[in-house]
């Protein structure tokens, strides 16, 4: 019978690996950076393979790494989202749906929600996809989709890439264009900015925002994304902007309640919505 390893190991493994750094890891799981390293080497140990590499205070992760990585990333949310039925099923006005764009969702509300739920600091929220029943709808739009629907705060367009590709950048640089849907017209404030050269550039499609983020992330390319959605991920060091520029939105976020919802809790997760959005939208 194959020996689990701690749970607290896995852990703290996962959390500095997603966050490609053990500091931001240790800050999640509020405890010492220290505590995180021992973790991941005692980790190591049990399962006689090296999972990652040091390289400043980034952690890179080796190929065996990278798939353990992403294996536990998708133990821990079903995990999560065991946890959250359950508590729905208590009560069920106990958990607040929200759908969102997966680009929105994945960025910038799944490691929000996961952070208020474990500080239990308001009602506990959930993600839910756009087919599912919802309580709480966010749609990205030129104008509000409905009277009710509240503006989340205006936004600049960056341009994103690997924080290794933006170190070899230079101006006259052929570059990879990820594009998103619609986002043609909005990559001509981008010409020239930070060594992007656009003319002959290799141009991409992707499927949506995310997808092209995930792409930006291992270093296939440059994609075009809101700097709220991204902070977190150029703070922790797995995003790098691309150049100085930035962009007017020519969309915006609304957030409002779906149809009759009557549930517990829908006022509250949407103050904290906008208000949350509108800190993350700050410019720097």
């Amino acid at each position: 019978m194959v020996r689990i390893p701690p749970l607290n190991w896995l852990r703290a493994f996962e959390a500095a690996a997603r966050a490609a750094g053990v500091s931001q890891g240790a800050r999640e799981l509020n405890v010492s950076p220290s505590a995180v390293s021992q973790h991941i080497r005692r980790l190591e140990e049990a399962l006689g393979a090296s999972l990652h590499m040091r390289e400043g205070n980034r952690l890179r992760l080796t190929p065996a790494g990278e798939e353990l990585a992403r294996r536990l990333g998708a133990a821990f949310d079903q995990i999560a989202a065991a946890t959250i039925e359950a508590q729905a099923g208590r009560d069920d006005g106990a958990v607040v749906r929200i759908a969102a764009p997966a680009a929105f969702a994945r960025l910038w509300l799944a490691p929000r929600a996961a952070r208020r739920n474990r500080a239990g600091s308001g009602p506990a929220v959930t993600l839910v996809g756009a087919a599912e029943p919802a309580d709480i709808r966010v749609v990205e739009a030129a104008e509000a989709p409905a009277p009710d629907a509240a503006a989340l705060a205006e936004d600049v367009v960056v341009a994103v890439c690997a924080p290794a590709l933006r170190a070899s950048l230079r101006a006259g640089t052929r570059v990879t264009l990820l594009e998103a849907p619609d986002e043609a017209a909005a990559w001509s404030a981008f010409e020239g900015r930070g060594g992007l050269r656009l003319a002959d550039a290799v141009r991409i499609a992707a499927p949506d925002a995310w997808a092209a983020l995930e792409a930006a992330r291992l270093g296939l390319g440059v994609a075009l994304t809101r700097l709220a959605l991204a902070r977190e991920a150029i703070e922790a060091g797995a995003l790098a902007l691309a150049g100085p520029t930035r962009a007017e939105a020519a969309t915006r976020f609304f957030a409002q309640r779906a149809g009759a919802s009557g549930r517990a809790g829908c006022e509250a997760a949407l103050a904290w919505i906008v208000a949350d959005y509108a800190a993350a939208a700050e410019a720097d």
